[in-house]
């Protein structure tokens, strides 16, 4: 049975078992009545007095967003609520400008959250109620408006042409001054815009509909005393007397600034996401190439071998390169598969002691002869006190990591030196590998450990690679509860450091 006190909320979800859930959970405070879909829900409003529309986004046939515009067209004085997944920005914007939402609520939603955005919904469409009353008897209504506007985070105020009558609490959490500044000076608010928005606000308040009707609906940013820069929707309606005269003006100011991060975030978001998809396509079409050209080598070379006319030397020659394509072919793989291990969590660890000194050793011991084939100096130091020193760690992903580094090391210096070792610093044991090779440039250095990330540079590009070795490197060292970072000069060299906890 409908209590006549209580608000009346339709609430539209073609999902049976969430209608279940918000009417077990709202039914205490108010009248829930509910359509699975967005045509009942017309229905509803057509026969019942609804204080306020909550509706589900996803619905098969009539969407929430085109729900609303059609109750909008025919109940604009209804506060209108969209609930939606996190990621449906396209919908939001639209819903915030075709259906003029008040609010939209997350998936999954908090009840605490609701609660409050449902209250403030009903609230400004009691205000909007209200209007008539504050015309006929404005004193009884002021009390009333009091009242309110104490009890809740927005800001109310109402005002005369030239003098503020009252201002809401909520104005001093806000804005951080005292309600006084306002009640002394009614455009005192001015001053803590920020300034790429006051000439804004300054037209606005000189404007005619808001100089002759008192109406305004604006968004702009403020910075409060504790120097933290808030977004506030403020809004403004006249206030009329018998003789459809405007004698008061009456207003909200609300704090959205969560919303406007949500918003922001949303963005970033979906940039994110683009950028990322052009980097898996761009990863693609390179992992393509990198397969196809080791592939290429095996099989011509493979057809090389059945000509009988081939002479001892040459298949020597022939088998040594198909040797060195199923070795490219096997890092191309191995590359894949450890970063396929990381990114669905399959790795694990078995950390044990190892001396430090025989595990620099043997990565020295495996890449000396392709260090001397390129005429590069390799060397290796261990500046620590102890004779013996230890490291309690996964062998097997060390020395993955380290061996990941100098193999770029060594790839891409042409001449000079690649120097590794540990040091220790302020207790932490510090691991190195410091090349004199092309180098990074500066604005890479922080994204080069991305995944699908390569250097673009006419250098770089004379290097092979899938681009997968600093990503695999950083997923390790992220395991083991290490940091990696690096300095580098252009043309010079680069040193990664990392530690590992």
């Amino acid at each position: 049975m409908m209590d006549d006190k209580k608000h009346n909320i339709l609430y539209v979800d073609d999902e049976e078992s969430n209608i279940r859930i918000f009417k077990n959970t709202f039914r205490r405070h108010y009248n829930i009545h509910t359509a699975l879909t967005g045509k009942e829900g017309l229905q509803i409003l057509d026969e019942k007095r609804i204080d306020l529309i909550i509706t589900d986004q996803r619905m098969p046939g009539m969407s929430g967003l085109e729900f609303l515009k059609k109750a909008v067209h025919k109940y604009p004085e209804l506060n209108r609520i969209l609930i939606t997944a996190y990621s449906d920005y396209d919908v939001l914007h639209r819903a915030i400008n075709e259906a003029q939402i008040f609010q939209y609520i997350e998936k999954p939603w908090d009840q605490k959250d609701v609660e409050t955005i449902i209250e403030h919904a009903l609230e400004v469409h009691r205000l909007r109620q209200e209007k008539e009353q504050l015309t006929s008897d404005l004193k009884e209504s002021e009390e009333k408006f009091r009242e309110m506007a104490e009890n809740i985070n927005d800001v109310f105020w109402l005002k005369t042409e030239n003098k503020i009558l009252y201002i809401s609490p909520s104005f001093e959490k806000i804005w951080g001054i005292t309600s006084e500044k306002m009640y002394n000076n009614l455009h005192f608010f001015i001053h803590g815009i920020q300034p790429e928005d006051e000439q804004k606000m300054k037209e606005v308040l000189h404007s005619n509909e808001y100089l002759e009707k008192g109406i305004f609906d604006k968004e702009y940013r403020i910075l409060n005393t504790d120097h933290e820069i808030r977004w506030i929707r403020a809004r403004s309606f006249p206030i009329y007397d018998e003789n459809k005269t405007v004698v008061r003006q009456a207003g909200i100011a609300s704090d959205i600034t969560r919303q406007k991060e949500a918003e922001m975030g949303l963005i970033k978001a979906k940039e994110k996401a683009e950028e990322n998809d052009q980097l898996k396509s761009a990863f693609l079409a390179n992992m393509s190439h990198e397969i196809r050209t080791p592939m290429n080598g095996i099989i011509g070379f493979t057809e090389l071998l059945s000509n009988i006319d081939v002479s001892n030397e040459e298949q020597k020659y022939y088998i040594s390169i198909i040797n060195e394509c199923c070795h490219q072919l096997l890092t191309i793989v191995g590359d894949i598969l450890d970063f396929s291990k990381i990114e669905t969590g399959q790795v694990e660890l078995h950390k044990k002691y190892h001396n430090i000194e025989k595990l620099l050793n043997e990565s020295y011991n495996f890449f000396s002869q392709q260090a001397s084939d390129k005429n590069i100096q390799l060397s290796y130091q261990i500046d620590l006190e102890d004779e013996k020193p230890e490291i309690f760690t996964d062998k097997s992903l060390f020395t993955q990591i380290l061996n990941n580094l100098l193999c770029n090391a060594i790839k891409f210096t042409d001449e000079g030196s690649v120097n590794f070792g540990c040091k220790k610093q302020k207790d932490k044991l510090i691991f190195y590998i410091s090349d004199t090779g092309i180098g990074i440039p500066q604005d890479l250095t922080k994204k080069i450990f991305e995944r699908f990330l390569r250097v673009r540079s006419k250098k770089a590009q004379q290097y092979r690679g899938t681009g997968l070795g600093l990503s695999i490197v950083k997923g390790y060292i992220d395991l083991l509860g290490g940091k990696i970072w690096l300095e580098s000069i252009l043309n010079k060299g680069t040193t990664f450091y990392f530690t590992i906890t």
